[in-house]
């Protein structure tokens, strides 16, 4: 199995378990994509609290969206 393939997995057991309530899974998605998405994010804004701002919000809004998450996708 590739390693993306691994990523994609890990990504959708973690999912669910975020669906089933566990916050730490939620915590280890956040870990894995902080980085990837403040640093594109920051290159766009090219300002630090700005970018910390929108990081912290599009984590929020995943996690109010993850109910209706069916996994088509990569998350």
């Amino acid at each position: 199995m590739s390693t993306k393939a691994q990523e994609l997995a890990l990504d959708r057991v973690l999912v669910d378990r975020i669906k089933s309530g566990d916050g730490a899974a939620f915590d280890e998605i956040v870990g894995r994509y902080w980085n990837r998405i403040y640093s594109m994010v920051n290159q766009l804004l090219r300002n630090h609290q700005d970018a910390e701002e929108v990081t912290q919000d599009a984590f929020i809004r995943a996690h109010r969206g993850l109910a209706k998450f069916r996994g088509d996708s990569a998350f």
